[in-house]
């Protein structure tokens, strides 16, 4: 699509997958939990360095991908050209029904830290550089297109 909704509010809580295991291990390790009361369903994600998406915007820009933003209503309608395999295809029903770009305001993870406090499990930020061996790893798997060089 080569476009984004214009959405500055929001923000990415991403995670990497080896930070979001082993939180998944000590959470299950920790038989406590369960008889203080703590619920047994936990919303693991990143709970430092939220990414808001101008800069995922930009640092997709800095590494050739041209992007182009529209209004989210615009935005919006252009999913219905969407083929099967597009990622957003998936999600395109939702993303139509919804007035605005989803977000939450809300704070990341209230209890995951203090549930990890004990352990050796520690979130670390989603950084520029994490995000381009991100694309790189994406780009040799061909699961996104290689930026077009002028």
């Amino acid at each position: 699509m080569k476009r984004y909704p214009i959405s500055s509010h929001v923000k990415w809580n991403l995670s990497a997958v080896d930070y979001v295991s082993e939180a998944i291990i000590e959470i299950i390790k920790d038989t406590n939990h369960e008889k203080n009361g703590l619920p047994k369903t936990f919303n693991i994600n990143n709970p430092i360095d939220i990414v808001p998406m101008d800069d995922l915007i930009s640092w997709s820009k800095e590494i050739g991908y041209e992007l182009y933003y529209l209004e989210y209503s615009n935005w919006s309608k252009n999913l219905s050209s969407l083929d099967k395999f597009n990622p957003l295809y998936t999600l395109k029903e939702f993303f139509q029904r919804a007035p605005s770009f989803p977000h939450s305001d809300g704070p990341p993870c209230k209890k995951l830290l203090s549930l990890l406090e004990n352990t050796s499990c520690s979130p670390r930020g989603f950084t520029k550089s994490l995000f381009e061996t991100m694309v790189l790893k994406m780009q040799a798997c061909n699961l996104i297109p290689l930026p077009i060089t002028k």
